[in-house]
């Protein structure tokens, strides 16, 4: 093994797009993986905040559920996004597209470029729900 790494993440329930449980549990999770310039904490957050006021009001913007490291690399952010086929990331809209209608052309570009300037790191992965490998929960036995 050359790298092995262990983190835990905190919810931000105030940066989250409509937090919500699923059940039943989607086909599959966006994972987006941010590491920041932890100087630029704050500057991030203003962004995710802005990101969130376009979000929330647009009826088609998926979930998204935002946490931050709490142990691990520094000022890591997670974003989780859930969908059940591919064609759902397609009827997603557009961030930029929900910043230009909320702020403008010029300071949508503004929020996008700050956000870019804080950003050291971004990975992005997706997961697939497996019933089989994963332990049903008290409710789902019952049925």
């Amino acid at each position: 093994i050359e790298h092995f790494e262990t983190a835990a993440y905190r919810l931000l329930s105030n940066l989250s797009t409509r937090p919500k449980v699923f059940d039943p549990p989607p086909a599959y999770t966006l994972i987006i993986r941010t590491e920041i310039d932890p100087a630029m904490a704050s500057e991030y957050e203003r962004y995710l905040a802005k990101v969130k006021s376009v979000q929330d009001p647009a009826s088609n913007s998926p979930t998204a559920i935002r946490r931050v490291s709490v142990r691990g690399v520094a000022a890591t952010y997670v974003t989780a996004q859930f969908f059940n086929k591919n064609a759902e990331l397609d009827s997603w809209p557009a961030l930029n597209d929900l910043l230009t209608k909320a702020y403008g052309e010029a300071e949508a570009r503004s929020i996008l470029e700050a956000s870019l300037r804080c950003i050291r790191k971004r990975d992005g992965f997706t997961l697939m729900y497996r019933p089989d490998l994963s332990q049903p929960t008290a409710g789902s036995a019952s049925k």
